[in-house]
């Protein structure tokens, strides 16, 4: 996922949304293997919530980078009046 995020940085916007689009999708595979972890009680419930409300923190901030760079292509698409 940080690979992406770090590819992400450096990649010019047209193709930056698929980029993102991808680290959005790893983020949630790794949610889903933390939640399979405690539920397995191969981590315990501290270790989970720690580790969740991190993810949920970056998918945040991976979901709020797709919105600006959605909003900052149509800018740069539309024609000037």
């Amino acid at each position: 996922m940080f690979s992406s995020l770090i590819e992400a940085a450096f990649t010019p916007r047209p193709a930056k949304l698929r980029v993102l689009e991808i680290a959005r999708i790893r983020q949630s595979v790794i949610q889903n293997l933390v939640r399979t972890e405690y539920e397995l009680e191969i981590i315990n419930e501290n270790i989970y919530m720690k580790l969740s409300g991190m993810l949920v923190e970056v998918a945040k901030e991976i979901n709020a980078w797709i919105s600006d760079t959605e909003r900052r292509t149509v800018m740069q698409k539309r024609p000037f009046n």
